[in-house]
């Protein structure tokens, strides 16, 4: 579903040999392009306030990453980090002609705005970064050259969530009378977005939540695992830290885990 976008900023869906993604745009076709990456559990939207308050001589650029808004959910190798979604970003530029690029990016998104930077170094006007992760991903690394701790790449334990939430963002929730529906977490941990905005966003935010990518390690049939977007348990083959009464349960699901 499309949240409408602010007056002055114009969504288009953009094919690229790689993707299909949906990308807002502000600013002149010929002005100085500045991409801006967001973060995860997000989309582009979160951009536009931003993009309509640079100076006319710029043209702004936010898409929504593989598995985020409107883009195309297609699969994540999580075993390359954020690489196949910094080469998503290269396939958008390059189907856009744009050429040297100042980046920005939140969270996930700085990270994968240092990986194409990493990939790419004489494309990169400059990079603006906001709380970002490491370019390797989500997956433990030991060292500054983002070698994995673990042969699979498995990731360092993080992934839990409470599971009141995820039920409440299965259950496809939009109301505020408990601190875990997904609205009040969205406005207490991510961004407070206009109330007439503020339902739409709540849906963009379920819809990445809940986006279901693949971890492939195809070496191992047992290491190919369903990667969701929040890191849940069953990603990250870990137990889940969240406890209601003695039970273990996924963050994903919210299902009791085996030991």
């Amino acid at each position: 579903m499309t949240i409408p976008a602010l007056p002055g900023i114009t969504v288009q869906t953009v094919e690229t040999p790689r993707i299909r993604i949906c990308v807002r745009s502000s600013g002149p076709v010929d002005g100085t392009p500045v991409i801006f990456v967001h973060g995860n559990v997000s989309s582009g939207v979160f951009w536009e306030e931003t993009m309509l308050a640079l100076p006319a001589t710029y043209r702004a650029i936010a898409p929504d990453l593989r598995g985020y808004g409107d883009t195309e959910a297609l699969q994540i190798d999580a075993t390359r980090g954020l690489r196949d979604w910094s080469d998503d970003l290269r396939a958008l530029i390059e189907t856009l002609g744009l050429g040297r690029v100042h980046l920005v990016g939140w969270s996930l998104g700085g990270g994968i705005v240092m990986q194409y930077a990493i990939d790419h170094p004489a494309d990169v006007a400059s990079i603006t970064l906001s709380a970002p992760m490491s370019p390797y991903g989500f997956g433990a690394t030991k060292d500054p050259a983002g070698t994995p701790t673990n042969p699979d790449f498995a990731g360092s334990g993080g992934g839990a969530a409470n599971p009141e939430f995820v039920q409440r963002l299965a259950q496809g929730d939009r109301g505020t009378d408990s601190p875990n529906s997904p609205r009040n977490v969205m406005i207490a941990f991510y961004f407070r977005a206009a109330p007439e905005r503020e339902a739409g966003s709540t849906i963009h935010f379920r819809h990445c939540y809940f986006t279901e990518l693949q971890y492939h390690q195809p070496a191992h049939p047992r290491r190919r695992r369903t990667l969701s977007l929040a890191q849940d348990c069953h990603s990250l083959n870990l137990r889940c830290s969240s406890q209601t009464g003695a039970e273990d349960l996924c963050a994903r699901c919210a299902e009791p885990l085996q030991a």
